[in-house]
């Protein structure tokens, strides 16, 4: 069993117990991450069968392992102005067609652009504490659209 000091109800382990300890749990750790690590197998490439498009809608690209740059993807660029045509920065921007929803801050030039996953049909919001929300529906059928918006103060 354990050989403890004198008088003391502890067990006692020499720093070499403890080192050994610890080393045997590296190596089973390495040993079950070799095991787990030769069960996973990498799934093949293979492009998922494209959705029938609905009527008007653009489909979005298959892209597969990665593609790269989505160039083929609708951009909109939404500009917000307030009174005198002034620049209005953060601004939340949402769009969303109900399946898709993307969102961001306006910059310093009161612009966000949005990279869209399909062209069509997309619901526009913008909030901002100092203005009212704006909502509105966009037709999304050119690969950059860019609108401006008129924010009218609370």
């Amino acid at each position: 069993m354990f050989s403890g000091r004198a008088g003391s109800t502890f067990p006692h382990f020499s720093l070499f117990n403890f080192i050994s300890m610890k080393s045997l749990f590296f190596v089973w750790a390495l040993a079950i991450a070799a095991v787990l690590t030769s069960c996973v197998k990498s799934a093949p490439s293979v492009a998922p069968a494209a959705a029938p498009a609905e009527k008007g809608v653009k489909p979005r690209p298959v892209v597969t392992n990665g593609g790269g740059e989505d160039d083929d993807l609708p951009v909109i660029i939404v500009k917000t102005k307030g009174p005198n045509s002034v620049p209005v920065s953060n601004s939340m921007v949402v769009m969303s067609n109900g399946s898709d929803t993307l969102s961001g801050l306006t910059d310093a030039n009161g612009e966000r652009s949005l990279t869209l996953p399909r062209y069509g049909s997309w619901g526009l919001q913008i909030v901002h504490d100092s203005f009212q929300t704006v909502n509105s529906t966009v037709d999304v059928s050119a690969p950059v659209t860019t609108r401006t918006d008129s924010l009218q103060g609370n």
